[in-house]
């Protein structure tokens, strides 16, 4: 029966990487994002507190989104933050420019 277990957290562990864990960075472009929307995240820090996950819920119900109070890659795309969650497109492509640069 352990086995199960720890079958989960394995399959978890590699998919960490997809969103389901925000950067600090990430969450600190959230907090700013839901501020300038008229949610409270408390201080912009970075850190995803309570405060923050309850402006996420608020978010996110203003936006018929499931309220889960996580950043998930539909509440980032949303606020237009977290280019490093799942990679969608427009941030990749300006650093291909980079490359270019002598």
């Amino acid at each position: 029966m352990a086995s199960t277990q720890g079958a989960g957290s394995a399959q978890d562990s590699s998919s960490q990487g997809k969103g389901h864990q925000a950067s600090n960075s990430q969450v600190r472009q959230a907090q700013e994002a839901l501020k300038s929307q008229g949610h409270d995240p408390g201080p912009i820090d970075g850190v995803m507190g309570p405060q923050t996950q309850q402006a996420i819920r608020e978010y996110q119900r203003s936006q018929n989104l499931s309220e889960t109070g996580r950043l998930d890659a539909q509440t980032a795309q949303k606020l237009g933050v977290g280019g490093g969650m799942s990679g969608s497109g427009s941030s990749g492509s300006t650093t291909g420019g980079t490359s270019n640069q002598k």
